[in-house]
C-alpha cells in the first residue's frame, strides 16, 4: 500500500512526490489501502500514479505491474503479455500474495487479514506456468518475510516499511 486510505488523495501526491525525489526508478503497485470509496475506486491512484496495470522492459526483463483484485480483463491484458514477451524473463508484481504457507494462512485469518491471497491467485498461477519465462513474483500485502520456489518460480513477499519489522528488501 502506497496510503492507508485511498481517499486521502493529497496523501497520495506526498508520496508520489517523495518516490519522484528518489535517485532511482521506481514502479508502483497499487495496493488494497489505495483504492477509495466509489464507483471507480482506483480513481484517485490513477490521477496520481497512472496506469493500474502496465509493464516496462528493463535491463533486458520484462516487468508487469498488476493491480490489486484483477478482472477477467487483467488476466487475459496479463497473459497477453506474457505471449507478447514470450523472449524476455518476467517478474510478475502484485500487491497479494499468490502462495503462502499453511501456518501462515491460518495466522493471517485468525489474527490478521483472511483475504491473504489473492482471489484468482489458482488462475494467475496457471498462467504464469503456462508461460514458462517467469521468474519471480513479488507482492507485499502480507508484510512479512516470505519466500517459497514452486515451479521454477521465486514467491516473494516483502515486509513493511510502516510496521513491524521495519524492513524492506533488495531482491537481485
Amino acid at each position: 500500500d502506497i496510503v492507508n486510505r485511498g481517499d486521502d488523495k493529497e496523501g497520495m501526491r506526498q508520496a508520489k512526490d517523495m518516490f519522484d525525489k528518489l535517485n532511482c526508478p521506481y514502479y508502483p503497485v497499487i495496493g488494497d489501502h489505495d483504492l477509495n470509496k466509489g464507483p471507480d475506486r482506483k480513481r484517485n491512484y490513477k490521477e496520481v500514479f497512472g496506469e493500474i496495470n502496465y509493464s516496462l522492459d528493463y535491463k533486458g526483463w520484462h516487468l508487469i505491474m498488476l493491480g490489486v483484485y484483477p478482472d477477467d480483463n487483467a488476466l487475459t491484458w496479463l497473459k497477453n503479455q506474457l505471449d507478447e514477451n514470450i523472449d524476455k524473463p518476467a517478474i510478475l508484481c502484485m500487491h497479494r500474495m499468490l502462495v503462502a504457507s499453511w501456518l501462515m494462512k491460518k495466522l493471517s485469518r485468525r489474527y490478521y487479514c483472511p483475504e491473504i491471497i489473492s482471489p484468482v491467485a489458482d488462475q494467475i498461477i496457471d498462467i504464469l506456468n503456462n508461460h514458462g519465462r517467469v521468474k519471480a513474483v513479488l507482492s507485499g500485502h502480507s508484510h512479512t518475510n516470505y519466500q517459497v520456489k514452486k515451479n521454477k518460480i521465486s514467491y516473494i513477499s516483502t515486509p513493511s516499511l510502516m510496521e513491524p519489522p521495519y524492513q524492506f528488501k533488495v531482491i537481485k
